[in-house]
This record gives structure tokens, C-alpha cells and sequence, in this order.
């Protein structure tokens, strides 16, 4: 008969079985945000805000423009990675651009005031990376919470004023939020990480995403390409454990099916 060559003690099925159970339960499932694509695509565009070719622009070289672009679906905050090209051009420039997190009560329609502000000024609660490049004040970045702003710590040789790209690099696990910036021509770098509770400081475990912007008396063209977005998701305790009993079983259906084909 079709199955006298299997035997009887040997199980056909559950190791594998267990196996992708476990596979599965340990793939939470993770909400990614890629680029830009149009407002209608998912992104609501702000006071003025544009995208073309993936590129979004947040002030166009006029002054006291105050502009944003947030995802319109909340993400998962709780851990994530993020990274984004940030490029300023003009030759007066001012004022910057923050990267948001934001629970605001206009939702994804939220936008802050103009000029020092950085279009996320007055927004609660919420959570910034802020990249000031008006020379007012300190050429450089912080992290702030519910729409403060004018503090800034110095990026060194990185300077974000200079008209290159700058790659901007940011991961949460859930305690620390590390920021590493990147000058895509020179390549300088700069580094520093801020402890912090997203979930307290938003009020949830989801956010609105997005990115804010302005120009005050002087102008500037300030513009974001290459934006990822992505949750870290760490699988729960009982995944982990279901995993394991799943690869062990796996890995004795492996070693009895070469037994018996010796």
C-alpha cells in the first residue's frame, strides 16, 4: 500500500505543521509607509504642501509658509525605524522641518504655526525630530514634544544648511530614540539618541505620521524624498514559545525521515 514504506512510530505531518504555526503566529503583522504617492493615495497634504516624483515639498522659496503632510491611517508606534533625504535650498534660508508623530485633534489635517514654529508648533500631543536651518538660531536638530520649538543642539560637520541631501536615519525600540544624520555628499555623519515613552508622551500606541514645515521672513525651498516607514514589531512571549516547540518539532521529523532512508 501507498503508505507500508512509512513508519507507523515516525509522524508524517505535525513537526512541519507546528513549525509554520509557529512561523505565522511569530509574523505579527507590521504597516509599512513607503514614499509619498499622492495625497489621495493616503497622504493628506497641508497649507500648501506638494509631492511630484515622490518628492514631497514643504515650503517652495515664499515667506511665512506654514505646511504638512501626515499618512492618513495612524501606525504603530510603539517601536519603529524610519529614515528619510532632507534637502534645503535658497540663499536666505529659514526656517525648518520636523519629523511628527502626532495625535492631534485634526487628526491628519494637523498644522502648526509658520516661521519658528516649523509648521509644528501648538500640535498636542505629539512628538518631533525638528532640523532648524535658520541661523537665528543654533543650525541643527532636537527632539521635542507637543509643538515646542527654537532649541537645538549643533550637528557638527553635518550641516544641514549647506543645500546637500541629508540622510536621516531614526530608530525607537521602545525606550531610546536614536537619530543619525547623513551628508550624502560629504559624508559626515552625527549622532545622538533621546530617551523617551512615544506611547505616554502620544497618549496611544498609534500616531499620525508625517512631516511639518516653514519659512518665516526670509524663504527657502525645503523638500523630503525617500521616506520609509516601519514598524519593528517584536513577537510576543507565546509566539516565541510556539516557534521553538515548532522548529524542535520540525527538526525531529527531519532527522527521523533520514533515518529511515538509510
Amino acid at each position: 500500500m501507498l503508505f507500508m514504506d512509512r513508519p507507523a512510530s515516525r509522524p508524517f505531518v505535525p513537526g512541519a505543521l507546528i513549525a509554520a504555526l509557529g512561523l505565522l503566529s511569530a509574523s505579527t503583522a507590521s504597516a509599512d509607509l513607503i514614499g509619498f504617492g499622492k495625497s489621495e493615495d493616503g497622504y493628506s497634504l497641508n497649507g500648501g504642501a506638494t509631492v511630484s516624483k515622490g518628492v514631497l515639498t514643504l515650503t517652495d522659496d515664499g515667506s511665512f509658509e506654514a505646511r504638512s503632510a501626515f499618512a492618513k491611517t495612524t501606525q504603530d508606534i510603539s517601536t519603529f525605524r524610519a529614515s528619510f533625504t532632507y534637502q534645503a535650498a535658497g540663499s536666505r534660508l529659514s526656517d525648518g522641518v520636523a519629523f511628527v508623530l502626532q495625535n492631534d485633534k485634526a487628526g491628519a489635517e494637523a498644522l502648526g504655526g509658520m516661521g519658528g514654529a516649523l509648521g509644528y508648533g501648538y500640535m498636542a500631543p505629539s512628538a518631533a525630530i525638528e532640523l532648524n536651518i535658520y541661523k537665528a538660531y543654533t543650525i541643527g536638530t532636537n527632539f521635542r514634544t507637543d509643538g515646542q520649538t527654537y532649541e537645538y543642539n549643533s550637528t557638527g560637520k553635518v550641516d544641514i544648511s549647506s543645500g546637500n541631501k541629508i540622510r536621516v536615519d531614526l530608530t525607537y525600540d521602545g525606550k531610546l530614540l536614536s537619530e543619525t544624520l547623513t551628508d550624502l555628499k560629504t559624508l559626515a555623519t552625527y549622532s545622538t539618541s533621546y530617551v523617551t515613552d512615544l506611547p505616554k508622551v502620544l497618549g496611544a500606541n498609534t500616531a499620525y505620521v508625517g512631516f511639518t514645515g516653514s519659512s518665516g521672513g526670509t524663504s527657502s525651498i525645503q523638500s523630503i524624498s525617500d521616506f520609509q516607514f516601519t514598524n519593528a514589531v517584536v513577537p510576543e512571549p507565546r509566539s516565541l514559545a510556539l516557534l521553538a516547540v515548532g522548529l524542535a518539532g520540525l527538526a525531529g521529523y527531519s532527522r527521523s525521515r533520514s533515518s529511515a532512508s538509510r
